[in-house]
């Protein structure tokens, strides 16, 4: 069984995978160079939603590509 990766990790594999640094990725984001910074570094795991979709944006993918909580099907409620 493998462990789920962390979305730190997540996030900086995609970034780097588009080629982006940590400022161009923030700036496509909205975000300030250092709050992505500490996202990437795992400081902050679990960001607001909209810094998440800000991301995910950004890294063009969605939200349930970095964060496990975002693959949780939506309750319906009776």
């Amino acid at each position: 069984m493998r462990m789920a990766q962390a979305p730190s990790d997540i996030i900086l594999e995609k970034r780097k995978a588009l080629g982006l640094t940590q400022e161009q990725a923030a700036s496509a984001a909205g975000l300030s160079t250092p709050t992505w910074q500490i996202i990437e570094r795992g400081v902050i795991e679990n960001p607001t939603l909209e810094t998440a979709r800000k991301i995910a944006g950004a890294l063009g993918c969605s939200l349930a590509d970095i964060w496990t909580w975002a693959k949780v099907a939506p309750r319906r409620i009776a």
